[in-house]
């Protein structure tokens, strides 16, 4: 039914320019600006995986991508909202509808995909142990932005994580492939959208308890452990203000890290995260430092709204 998460939107009132400096720092690229928004690509071939759209700050939403043109259409039936044609210079055909917490979703299918960007380098093969990939000199290469590949992953906030994790399962077909526990309540998951028997992303959204209906953070996946330390480098030389890492985490096994936008939104850089298929059942973990990281600092505590 959903193929991945395609886009998140947040909505910032500062400098826009300022914005845009940014997330090319960050490593995207502006795809099309009009005067209400900014789209934003990666490297592979969506047209956009982040808008910035002016207005008050806040928290605008998510984009999924459907699988078919006819789950589209049963998806309209379930809710029982109109099907129209794409709202941006892509195409396309989709329908808005809203989470269990009143956030905007816009569900999508067929926008129009554009020619990957080459990338900078390679995938650097790593030599571990007794298995040799990487023959010959470390390959040196010049500093800048992590190139982002593509939107991984949203993590919500919200007051009943148990409500909303629920309304992904019935009505989106997702799979809760981890769960936070705090004793007997459900404080969290991670949620991946199931193919059967082909691998797919440990998370594309997960939910946590928070004290409002906002995202925590958005998260783009760029190339290897190499891409995540560099593009760490060349923020902190642009005078950014980190939120968290370099790390490793312990629950889907991703090597993460974390900064501020200028509106003080939070996004992520992230690399070598957990691939599930169906064999894989929901795992559950009593909440504590363990199931945060495995290597790299605790959360601090600016970073746990």
């Amino acid at each position: 039914m959903i193929r991945n998460v395609n886009h998140v939107l947040f909505r910032h009132e500062g400098d826009m320019e300022a914005i845009k400096r940014f997330f090319e720092d960050f490593g995207l690229f502006v795809s099309h600006e009009d005067e209400r928004r900014v789209y934003f690509r990666g490297y592979e071939s969506r047209p956009f995986i982040y808008v910035a759209e002016r207005g008050p700050r806040s928290f605008g939403g998510l984009g999924f991508e459907v699988e078919s043109a006819e789950a589209l259409e049963a998806l309209a039936r379930r809710f029982d909202v109109p099907v129209t044609g794409g709202a941006t210079p892509w195409g396309g055909r989709q329908i808005a509808i809203e989470d269990a917490d009143g956030n905007a979703i816009e569900l999508v299918h067929g926008l129009r995909q554009l020619d990957p960007v080459a990338l900078p380098r390679p995938a650097v093969a790593l030599n571990t142990g007794n298995i040799v990939q990487r023959r010959g000199r470390f390959p040196i290469f010049d500093r800048g932005p992590a190139p982002v590949l593509r939107l991984a992953h949203v993590v919500q906030n919200t007051p009943d994580p148990g409500r909303l994790m629920d309304w992904y399962v019935d009505n989106l077909g997702a799979y809760l492939s981890d769960v936070i526990m705090v004793g007997e309540h459900r404080a969290g998951a991670f949620i991946r959208f199931p193919r059967g028997k082909e691998y797919v992303d440990h998370h594309n959204i997960a939910v946590f308890q928070g004290p409002a209906n906002t995202a925590q953070h958005a998260c783009f996946e760029t190339i290897d452990v190499d891409a995540v330390h560099m593009g760490h480098q060349h923020l902190a030389a642009k005078g950014y203000r980190p939120a968290w890492g370099v790390l490793r985490h312990a629950v889907g096994g991703a090597l993460s890290d974390y900064w501020y936008d200028p509106s003080d939104f939070r996004v992520e850089h992230v690399t070598d995260s957990d691939y599930l298929n169906d064999e894989y059942p929901t795992g559950y973990h009593q909440r504590g430092p363990e199931t945060a990281m495995q290597w790299g600092g605790d959360m601090p505590d600016h970073f746990r709204d």
